[in-house]
């Protein structure tokens, strides 16, 4: 389990400004009656609102209050991770879409590595919108070696409020692919909504 600390400290070295209140990452469950039939909703709380968000069918999650954590089903390894961070003051907003902004953030990530990622390089650095609100975001992809093993980190950080940015991370063997895609495909339905 040692690669999960390898970007642990990505966003965190750089100052932040002061963060709004955190997002608490203990998944919570709605169930919607209509008729005879029902549908089962889930969310994290933060403050009066719910942030709906469904996991990877079949992952295992753990939950904290600080950090949503989940990794695939054997035999694929990989783990992905949601937390609440205040805004980085040493680079642009998420989803700054120019060459400078994309750079200082591949150079973040890159910076966050510790010496145990043998030859970490950005492969791909790009700006998207994530959620059902459209929420601004700057995805960040590297590859590096782990002893032996050929791995990829992808690492987005995404403007949830002006006080708030959400870190996204998700770390995998290289030939599991499929992991990234995953995890990014479940934040297609990431949105708050006012309701406690």
């Amino acid at each position: 389990m040692r690669h999960r600390a390898l970007f642990f400290a990505a966003a965190l070295f750089l100052n932040c400004r002061p963060a709004g209140e955190a997002v608490d990452f203990q998944l919570q469950e709605l169930t919607v009656t209509a008729g005879e039939g029902g549908s089962t909703d889930f969310f994290f709380p933060h403050e009066d609102n719910r942030v709906f968000y469904r996991p990877p069918a079949g992952w295992r999650v753990e939950q904290s209050a600080a950090r949503f954590t989940a990794r695939p089903p054997a035999p694929m390894s990989g783990v992905f991770t949601l937390e609440t961070v205040a805004p980085l003051s040493k680079l642009p907003p998420p989803g700054t879409n120019t060459p400078e902004a994309l750079d200082q953030y591949g150079k973040a990530v890159l910076a966050g590595f510790n010496s145990q990622a043998q030859q970490p390089v950005v492969v791909e650095c790009v700006t998207e919108s994530l959620g059902g609100r459209a929420l601004p975001c700057t995805r960040v992809t590297i590859e590096y070696t782990d002893q032996v093993l050929a791995r990829r980190c992808t690492v987005c950080y995404v403007q949830f409020r002006l006080d708030l940015t959400l870190l996204v991370r998700i770390d995998s063997l290289k030939q599991d692919a499929v992991v990234h895609k995953t995890a990014l495909h479940s934040l297609e339905g990431f949105t708050e909504m006012p309701g406690k």
